[in-house]
């Protein structure tokens, strides 16, 4: 076949050359000239004859017919083979962009009071579900409350007595630290379902419990002053780290994105800490900004957001140790204890003691 279209290639070239070179002849011929015209006449239709010729033989041989005959040896190969090879899916990872400062704009208090509320509120943990509704751990009312995709309060359940913090266990459960200091203290498991917050199951444990975090199956959980790891189901696993020197030394913790690190909060020592794994202090922060540390939060490319008790305020910590004050209490603040960056709306929701919770726009 291909040379076939050669060979119609070269006809066609060599009749388009015939036919410019007998029009640029006709050109220079002039008009007194009457035996040159008419041989160019006669040649240039004969030649105009031999291409309409060629192109009615193209068409006619136009219907070429190719068929493919495949290798044997090709089937034989490839019924050796199970399969052609597999396919995997994964979340795509997002950037790491921890040093990137969050830039805020539009700052508003909501209303999270519930009308039998018998106290001013005192938000001590934040989550989202996958919805967009907010979930927040009243400490002064014993409840946890479900927020709206625009902050109104839907339903809440009441605890057996003070909630301290909140992590997620999975999309629609998140467990809530529940305790009396140096008495009964619990993890209870809450589920999110049709807008109502069921109470699941309960796991005791014989110290304080005050900050929660979860990362791959285990929980880390505060008694204000050590550091624990348990497994899901409330076996204890080690103590990571611990500072007896004096109550609230390690308040509450978060772990960072990769699984790492852990951050810890020391509220008396006014120090940010972030440790290893098996507990060595890889870093202490301790900067005028920030005071009092409490609530801790890291979002999902890394950033992190620690609430400042004593300083009334919200700051971002990033990796060189450099503060960046994003709310303080010319905003509305008042001893905040929580803080939640909403990755779908790239707001950031701060609880404190007030009957409001301020909500951040970032652009």
């Amino acid at each position: 076949m291909k040379q076939s279209l050669k060979t119609d290639t070269d006809k066609c070239s060599k009749a388009t050359n015939g036919l410019k070179k007998i029009s640029d002849a006709i050109t220079y011929i002039k008009t007194d000239q009457n035996d040159l015209s008419f041989i160019a006449y006669q040649r240039a239709s004969e030649m105009v004859s031999h291409a309409d010729n060629i192109l009615k033989e193209l068409t006619v041989h136009r219907s070429t017919v190719v068929t493919f005959k495949s290798n044997p040896s090709i089937d034989e190969t490839l019924s050796g083979f199970r399969c052609l090879g597999d396919i995997k899916c994964a979340e795509k990872q997002l950037e790491n962009n921890k040093n990137t400062i969050l830039e805020c704009s539009n700052k508003s208090l909501y209303d999270i009071r519930s009308a039998s509320d018998n106290v001013t509120c005192e938000i001590r943990g934040i989550w989202e579900l996958p919805g967009g509704e907010i979930l927040i751990a009243d400490n002064n009312n014993k409840r946890v409350k479900l927020l709206d995709t625009q902050y109104k309060v839907v339903t809440h359940t009441d605890c057996w007595s003070h909630p301290w913090d909140m992590c997620s266990i999975s999309p629609t459960e998140v467990a809530v630290t529940v305790g009396v200091y140096a008495r009964t203290n619990t993890v209870q498991f809450l589920i999110v379902n049709n807008r109502q917050i069921v109470k699941g199951r309960e796991l005791k444990i014989i110290h304080n419990c005050h900050g929660i975090a979860h990362f791959n199956g285990s929980l880390f959980i505060t008694s204000l002053t050590a550091l624990y790891q348990y497994t899901l189901a409330g076996q204890l696993v080690k103590k990571i780290y611990e500072d007896t020197s004096r109550n609230f030394t390690v308040h509450k913790c978060a772990v960072c994105t990769d699984g790492s690190k852990l951050y810890v909060t020391n509220l008396k020592d006014h120090k940010l800490l972030t440790l290893s794994m098996d507990g060595t202090v890889l870093s202490c922060l301790k900067d005028r900004v920030l005071r009092s540390p409490t609530g801790i939060h890291v979002t999902e490319t890394g950033q992190l957001i620690v609430c400042g008790r004593g300083s009334h305020n919200v700051v971002q910590v990033n990796g060189e140790g450099g503060v960046m004050t994003l709310a303080s209490k010319t905003d509305g603040l008042h001893e905040p204890e929580a803080v939640y960056f909403s990755a779908c709306t790239g707001r950031i929701i701060v609880g404190h003691t007030s009957d409001k919770i301020l909500v951040i726009n970032t652009n």
